[in-house]
């Protein structure tokens, strides 16, 4: 099994568990990543590399963690984001309310 990290499991990973107090946990997650169990994509490092603290350097050590989805994973997301976008656009003139309404039913 291969597990897809957002930036959001990574921020709460560093920021939470500190390596001192967790070594564990730390030490599996280090195994998982360089095994490829644990991977990412190339946007999450967008996100979480530019910072310049303890997170933004370990992705810089391990930029081979965060691959380019191909284009038949993109696909599902390439969707869901169209239709945001076209209900983005027709429903501009009216309430933000409604708008989520439409976007949770998608």
């Amino acid at each position: 099994m291969i597990y897809v990290f957002d930036s959001d499991a990574f921020i709460n990973l560093f920021k939470h568990f500190y390596l001192n107090r967790f070594p564990s946990l730390w030490e599996k997650f280090n195994q998982l990543v360089k095994e490829g169990v644990i991977i990412s994509v190339r946007e999450v490092y967008n996100e979480i590399g530019e910072y310049g603290d303890r997170l933004s350097q370990w992705a810089n050590d391990n930029r081979h963690l965060f691959q380019q989805p191909s284009p038949e994973e993109n696909l599902p997301l390439s969707l869901k984001y169209s239709k945001f976008l076209i209900f983005s656009i027709l429903f501009a003139s009216r309430s933000v309310y409604r708008v989520n309404l439409l976007l949770i039913r998608l």
